[in-house]
């Protein structure tokens, strides 16, 4: 009974937060918010959900970001952790142990261009989607796929025979197994920037803007332009450096330096109270 315990949760607005927070409340545990994600793109709106907020002890949240999304509780006195465990070098190395990639090199394989569409359809334009997809499937020696979000945008089209439309395969395994990520409004891309892959951000059909820009050279204004670095990464790689990649992560995902996790658990120990 002396441990200090803490519940864990990740939506604001859900009946399963609610049941968690009264639980955790009768039985004196602390409450601790975990941003599931991060929230990469920028805000035009934030949103007030002050008496909700107050129920927690500390929060984990993408720096400013993610915090706007949730609401303004500088003056509360919540503990607030900026840092994103999801995409913490530590959680990556472990998720190489569980899909460690095959090292057999295959000769003449062709270039794999994979599509991570986005579950907010509405904010991506479906039909530049798709002329994307169509036009890189031209190139040659390339073979495209495309992982369609569990809750997004679902893509009937026929397409080349060279695209593949790929089933429940973890995200982790796809990225690894692929040359380049294309994306929209996700931030599936910084398991691709932790995994050293390159990334091309869609950014004529979307209506969402990158909220950092140290992925710059990343995006593309058309499909000409779209084409033309796709052809680069081909050539030469990845479009950013080493120093995007380490603004991306620092600005995204917390500078942990490899101790997000630890860092994460000395400031929650810190904090929430002894039984």
């Amino acid at each position: 009974k002396n441990l200090s315990t803490g519940v864990f949760m990740s939506y604001l607005d859900d009946n399963a937060t609610n049941s968690a927070i009264k639980w955790s409340d009768r039985n004196k545990f602390s409450k601790i918010f975990v941003d599931h994600g991060v929230n990469p793109f920028l805000l035009n709106k934030t949103t007030n959900k002050k008496n909700r907020i107050l129920s927690f002890d500390a929060f984990i949240i993408n720096n400013k970001v993610s915090e706007k999304k949730i609401g303004n509780f500088q003056k509360n006195g919540i503990k607030k952790i900026y840092a994103c465990p999801r995409f913490s070098l530590e959680w990556s190395e472990k998720l190489n142990k569980i899909y460690s990639k095959n090292s057999k090199k295959i000769k003449n394989k062709r270039f794999k261009i994979t599509f991570m569409l986005s579950k907010y359809a509405d904010k991506d334009s479906k039909k530049d989607v798709i002329n994307a997809i169509e036009a890189a499937s031209k190139l040659q020696n390339v073979k495209v796929q495309v992982k369609p979000h569990t809750r997004g945008m679902l893509i009937k089209n026929s397409l080349p025979y060279n695209v593949s439309i790929l089933g429940t395969i973890h995200s982790r395994k796809i990225i690894q197994d692929s040359d380049l990520i294309i994306f929209t409004h996700s931030s599936i891309f910084l398991d691709a920037i932790l995994l050293n892959k390159p990334v091309i951000h869609l950014t004529y059909a979307t209506n969402v803007k990158l909220s950092s820009n140290s992925l710059d050279n990343c995006k593309v204004y058309n499909q000409y332009d779209f084409l033309n670095k796709v052809t680069i990464v081909q050539q030469k790689g990845r479009l950013y450096s080493k120093s995007d990649r380490k603004k991306c992560l620092d600005f995204f995902a917390g500078k942990d330096n490899g101790l997000m996790l630890d860092n994460i658990m000395e400031k929650i120990n810190s904090k929430i109270k002894k039984r």
